[in-house]
């Protein structure tokens, strides 16, 4: 399965393609359980993100994280709630919070650490559009993760 696709970086989006709407991410938020309890705002993609963040914490380990969404794909990761919108740093995906978001939308693709972390084949960008290429070149993101949730403006 591709994980690259045209728009995904929030250039170049087909017009199919729409933005996930707030009331989405709220669908899906609601649908998260115990012991994971959502512990602040909804930040949206801005001008310099193309994706959601959700900050969680697990109530039975007493960890926080965050977990960001695709503007336009149903792609979804886990990062430390430290990580700015920059410079990431990716985690492994808690596996019962991975069931929860399964059994809400089981299109929604949840990322490991190792997939994120993993150099983007030169046959995926090809998916891109020319303007994605650009961006990516000039940002010089390497990885899927630094490409599917990126900073670029």
């Amino acid at each position: 399965m591709a994980i690259l696709k045209k728009g995904i970086t929030g250039f170049d989006k087909p017009k199919e393609i729409n933005e996930h709407s707030i009331v989405e991410i709220e669908n899906l938020i609601k649908n998260i359980n115990y012991p994971f309890v959502k512990t602040g705002e909804i930040k949206k993609p801005s001008e310099s993100s193309n994706y959601f963040r959700i900050s969680l914490l697990n109530q039975i380990e007493n960890n926080r994280f965050d977990i960001i969404l695709n503007i336009y794909y149903w792609i979804i990761a886990s990062v430390k709630t430290e990580s700015n919108w920059m410079n990431l740093e990716f985690l492994e995906f808690d596996a019962q919070l991975k069931n929860q978001i399964l059994n809400f939308n089981t299109e929604i693709q949840v990322l490991d650490i190792n997939v994120l972390n993993e150099k983007a084949s030169r046959i995926e960008k090809e998916n891109l559009g020319k303007t994605e290429i650009e961006q990516i070149e000039y940002w010089d993101s390497k990885t899927y993760g630094e490409i599917i949730f990126n900073g670029y403006d």
